[in-house]
């Protein structure tokens, strides 16, 4: 994409292209174990988009944040797990901060010190987030 300006705009999507989504299991872990937190986090991210892409088609707004914490709820239901009200609010809040993939920072520093590149990322997540 060309800017108005005659930049080449090169945008990124937020979450599991920048951000790892997979990172959460980490905290998962201290509640589940290794292995049932990856199932779980792989499930978690699963129903966000799904629920994201089925409130979409039906033309239904929902932010980020309340879908990020039904697709919780509905992973923890999933895997027969349940946690209490203030470890679900420490694991949105966990989200709020997820790791990068390795490979994030170097490449968008090379975009950073390229002239006519603008870099720029799009998401569904809130302001909060």
């Amino acid at each position: 994409m060309t800017s108005k300006s005659g930049n080449i705009v090169v945008a990124f999507d937020a979450y599991g292209t920048l951000l790892s989504t997979e990172s959460i299991a980490k905290k998962l872990s201290s509640h589940f174990g290794e292995e049932k937190a990856k199932t779980i986090a792989a499930e978690w991210r699963k129903y966000q988009l799904e629920y994201t892409w089925r409130l979409n088609s039906m033309n239904q707004y929902q932010d980020f944040s309340s879908i990020t914490l039904n697709s919780l709820k509905h992973a923890l239901k999933e895997a027969s797990v349940s946690l209490e009200k203030q470890d679900i609010d420490d694991l949105m809040k966990a989200y709020d901060s997820l790791s990068t993939f390795p490979d994030v920072a170097p490449g968008l520093s090379k975009l950073a010190d390229t002239p006519g590149i603008t870099a720029v990322v799009f998401s569904n997540g809130t302001n909060t987030m």
